[in-house]
């Protein structure tokens, strides 16, 4: 008799998990941007069915397997709905979407999409920036916000200025001589320091701090390299020192691709 109610029980609490799975299901079913979640749904009501002895399942089955057709079909508008809109917006930023899901690419941008969150989380070159939900207004307002960031007003002599002097100050806290190398990342430490308005410096808080991020450094120095190259000398990270980020700071060689690098000299 125990055992028979144990099993009782066992089934009622299986029962009633599949039928909360259910009405999430009916929630989800009609909305194409949850198709991979109701999928998910589906699965866990099928997994369920299938430990539930003694019941009579095949209207469950029929229903599951009529309803993965519905969902498959709202999963294939989603993507290329997605992908559609995506390449239109993308487009007004002079940028090309490329690649396959999960991973689109638009120069250099690489858009990782998780279907099942409804997120994306967006990388410049290596570096993660950001994570939006997962609608083209969303991924192309995001990646539209960091190319006003990255691309604004720039003055390569005024910059090419600011990196000789930070590098002179890394070389005399260091005991080093001009001409010596020195982290990527100690410069770009160094330069973050010196941007600092004075009212940071006056009281040092989070709304007087100018953030100068990796990515926004990367870049500069892939425009003032455009002109002053010559004068900044990079040494490309060993593959060991490309899994620390104090290490080396990945710095676009072009529109598309990129380098990680983990020493400059610069020439004053």
């Amino acid at each position: 008799m125990e055992e028979l109610l144990s099993k009782i029980k066992d089934i009622e609490k299986k029962v009633t998990y599949i039928r909360k799975q259910l009405e999430l299901y009916s929630k989800l079913k009609n909305d194409i941007n949850q198709s991979y979640k109701a999928e998910e749904v589906l699965t866990n009501v099928e997994n369920m069915v299938l430990q539930v002895d003694g019941l009579q399942m095949d209207d469950l089955h029929e229903f599951i397997k009529r309803e993965r057709m519905v969902v498959e079909s709202h999963k294939r508008e989603l993507r290329y709905r997605l992908a559609q809109q995506l390449e239109q917006r993308l487009s007004k930023l002079e940028l090309t979407l490329k690649g396959q899901y999960p991973t689109l690419r638009a120069g250099l941008y690489t858009m990782k999409l998780d279907f099942i969150r409804g997120k994306v989380d967006i990388f410049w070159g290596p570096d993660k920036v950001a994570t939006v939900e997962l609608n083209a207004d969303s991924i192309a307002g995001e990646i539209e916000k960091l190319e006003s960031l990255l691309k604004g007003e720039f003055d390569p002599a005024n910059y090419m200025q600011l990196i000789a002097q930070a590098y002179m100050k890394v070389i005399k806290h260091k005991g080093l001589t001009p001409g010596d190398k020195i982290m990527l990342s100690e410069l770009h430490q160094q330069m973050t320091i010196m941007m600092q308005p004075k009212a940071f410096w006056v009281n040092p808080i989070r709304r007087n701090l100018r953030e100068y991020p990796r990515y926004r450094f990367a870049y500069d120095m892939y425009r003032v390299m455009r002109k002053y190259g010559d004068r900044i000398q990079l040494t490309v990270a060993t593959f060991d020192a490309t899994k620390d980020p104090e290490k080396a700071i990945w710095i676009p060689d072009n529109d598309e691709k990129g380098t990680r690098y983990s020493y400059v000299v610069v020439r004053c």
